[in-house]
């Protein structure tokens, strides 16, 4: 009895996945030419969609504006520094007031704990356009060397649209769903950027006034809030840049599959890791807000709990 003949070895990147590509239909096949005229026009509105996004998705979600430069945002911070000038003066009057009470109302703040903040709260408010023009200089390089080091930022937006593009082309209408999906998640994160950019220009406006919070002990919370406010900012585009500068060097490559563990390639499965990145690169900012204020005040609430429980203990004591 004669042996089946063996089928040949997969390839090294795994068998390519069916995918469900369409035929063309014959001439007189009525559904089928409604069936590809409904599949053309989806496929024409995701790549419509893909390319400006993506191209906005490498040249701007990726850094922050320099918004230092803007004259408008110069005019407002001019207004906000001239009234964090003013209010400095009742501070220096409060400050003066709370070194008064020490040893009688309070013994934590005497004179000597009150000027260097005094101190720090004028330089900082008046030197904040400064600060926020170099913290954004610094994110946006730190964001294209983890992008693609030295290439363009552009070219990233460029492969993963060629990669999209390239899935939808021929692919059925499962696929072009699939990337109607990843058309549908970069809107969403250029409206991120968009609220980010927006948040980003309210910080440096307020700066002067949240800065001179150093000031006084009691106060020192709301400068530290900017602080934490304009770090989670800039992080976020940290973050998504070395998101997806690692998700093109290692998922994307041709050997990328078998680092997620997949014995299959094809179009789908493509769609499906620039599914996850955007998603990944969508949930950042969320993760960003968490770690930035929700972890933050729940460290000080239990120090402040470690404090009052020492404190209580040595007054048993």
């Amino acid at each position: 009895m004669a042996r089946p003949a063996p089928s040949p070895p997969a390839p090294p990147g795994g068998a390519p996945l069916d995918t469900g590509e369409e035929d063309d239909p014959g001439f007189f096949d009525v559904p089928g030419k409604v069936r590809q005229a409904i599949n053309d026009w989806f496929r024409g509105l995701v790549e419509d969609a893909l390319a400006p996004g993506l191209e906005l998705l490498g040249r701007t979600v990726l850094a922050t504006p320099q918004v230092t430069g803007l004259p408008r945002v110069r005019e407002v911070w001019q207004v906000t520094l001239g009234i964090a000038n003013a209010l400095l003066v009742l501070v220096v009057m409060a400050a003066g007031a709370l070194a008064m009470t020490h040893e009688t109302v309070q013994t934590r703040y005497a004179l000597k704990d009150l000027l260097p903040r005094l101190a720090l709260a004028a330089v900082a408010s008046n030197a904040s356009l400064a600060i926020c023009g170099q913290l954004i200089g610094f994110a946006n390089e730190l964001s294209a060397g983890l992008l693609l080091g030295p290439d363009d930022p552009g070219k990233a937006s460029e492969r993963l649209e060629g990669f999209v593009s390239g899935a939808v082309s021929d692919g059925g209408i499962f696929l072009i769903l699939l990337g109607l999906a990843c058309a549908v998640l970069t809107v969403v994160l250029l409206i991120l950027y968009v609220i980010r950019a927006a948040v980003v220009v309210l910080l440096v406006c307020a700066a002067p006034l949240m800065l001179l919070a150093h000031a006084l002990p009691q106060t020192d919370g709301l400068a530290r809030l900017w602080w934490r406010s304009m770090a989670a900012a800039l992080t976020v585009q940290v973050a998504q840049a070395l998101t997806l500068g690692a998700a093109l060097r290692i998922f994307f490559a041709p050997d990328g599959r078998g680092t997620l563990g997949l014995g299959t390639s094809g179009n789908l499965i493509d769609l499906l890791i620039v599914i996850c990145l955007l998603w990944v690169m969508i949930k950042i900012p969320f993760w960003a807000k968490e770690l930035a204020f929700t972890r933050a005040a729940a460290a000080a609430q239990s120090a402040k709990v470690y404090i009052a429980a020492r404190v209580a203990r040595a007054a048993a004591a």
